[in-house]
C-alpha cells in the first residue's frame, strides 16, 4: 500500500515536471522526454499499473495547456489546439508498455490466464466443425497409419518443355 502511494506521488511529480517544461521551455521534445522516461521507470517499477501512469503523466501537457489558457499565460511552444496536447499520450503509452514488458508484467501472463481452453468448449467446437474438406483435427496422441507412407517426389529429369536442338539461347545484348 505504501509503495503504491509513493509511485503515484512519483507520477504526480513527473507530470508536474513535464508540465513545467512544456510551459517554460521552447522545446516540446524536452517535455516528451520527461514523459517518456518517467512513464517508463514507473511502469517498470509497477507493471500492472502502467495504464494509470501513462494516463496521469500523459495528461500533464493537456493540463498545462488548459492552465496556461485560463490564466492567459504565453506558451512558448505552439499550442495548435487540443490535438497537439493530446499527442503527449503517445510517448506515455509507448513507454508504459515498454516498462510493463521489461518489468515483467507479461512474463507471468500464461500462468494468470489459466489452461488454454475448457475441454467442454473444445469438444463443442470440434462437434460443430465442418470436416467435409477431408481435414482432421490435430490429435498429438494419434500414431500415423502403418499403410500410409509419405509420398516423395520422383527423382530424375523433370517433365516440361524440352529444349529442341533448333533453339539456341540468345546471348545478352
Amino acid at each position: 500500500m505504501r509503495r503504491d502511494i509513493l509511485l503515484l506521488l512519483g507520477a504526480v511529480i513527473i507530470a508536474s515536471a513535464a508540465g513545467y517544461t512544456y510551459l517554460n521551455y521552447d522545446n516540446l521534445q524536452l517535455s516528451a522526454g520527461v514523459i517518456f522516461i518517467g512513464t517508463f521507470l514507473l511502469s517498470w517499477a509497477a507493471p500492472k499499473k502502467f495504464l494509470v501512469f501513462a494516463l496521469m503523466i500523459g495528461s500533464s501537457v493537456l493540463l498545462a495547456n488548459i492552465y496556461a489558457s485560463t490564466n492567459r499565460l504565453d506558451v512558448p511552444a505552439p499550442p495548435g489546439g487540443i490535438a497537439e496536447a493530446l499527442l503527449a499520450f503517445i510517448p506515455a503509452v509507448v513507454a508504459g508498455i515498454g516498462g510493463m514488458i521489461i518489468g515483467g508484467g507479461v512474463s507471468n501472463l500464461p500462468d494468470k490466464l489459466g489452461p488454454p481452453a475448457d475441454a467442454a468448449r473444445v469438444a463443442s467446437l470440434e462437434a460443430t466443425a465442418d470436416l467435409s474438406s477431408g481435414a482432421e483435427p490435430y490429435d498429438p496422441t494419434r500414431q500415423p497409419a502403418a499403410g500410409k507412407k509419405a509420398t516423395q517426389p520422383a527423382s530424375g529429369p523433370l517433365s516440361g518443355p524440352e529444349n529442341t536442338p533448333g533453339q539456341k539461347p540468345r546471348p545478352f545484348a
